[in-house]
């Protein structure tokens, strides 16, 4: 947030606050979608994107890089819609309860690796009640997608269609 001269630095943060970033919750989704980076005035984003690109090759600790969050690439629906069509079964399935089923670890590693959403949301999306379930699900699938050939036949095309975005 930047401050206009002569303006006292609380009353510019109070006409940013007032003026508000979104009406609804889907809103602010959308400006987080749209621009990762930041939120704000166009020029606010551009100078915010130059800044970014000035330090990209700078690299502080190994760490840093591997902690960094990436960005969603697709949306949650096109992903949803992509596995559904890949395990010939309707969106309502995978919110089916199976007890050996990989059919919902599978789109909870798949959502959030490509896109980019919290296990909060990835439970929403299918029916749980709490992220630590879905944390579950998908240390589960890590570790057992190899024993099943439909499934790692599935994740390598839905893998492939998502490096090629």
């Amino acid at each position: 947030m930047t401050r206009n001269r002569g303006q006292p630095a609380k009353a510019s943060y109070r006409d940013y606050v007032e003026a508000g970033l979104a009406e609804t919750d889907e809103d602010m989704k959308q400006l987080v979608r749209e621009s990762p980076l930041g939120i704000g005035a166009r020029d606010f984003l551009r100078s915010l994107k130059a800044e970014v690109k000035a330090l990209r090759g700078v690299r502080v600790k190994d760490e840093d890089i591997a902690l960094r969050r990436e960005t969603a690439s697709a949306p949650a629906d096109d992903i949803l819609q992509a596995i559904c069509k890949e395990l010939r079964i309707g969106r309502e399935d995978l919110n089916l309860r199976s007890r050996k089923g990989w059919h919902r670890p599978l789109t909870a590693f798949i959502l959030q690796k490509h896109g980019g959403l919290t296990q909060r949301e990835i439970a929403g999306l299918l029916g749980l009640k709490t992220g630590s379930a879905i944390s579950v699900q998908i240390r589960q699938f890590k570790a057992e997608w190899m024993r099943h050939r439909d499934c790692s036949r599935i994740l390598v095309r839905i893998e492939r269609h998502y490096a090629n975005c």
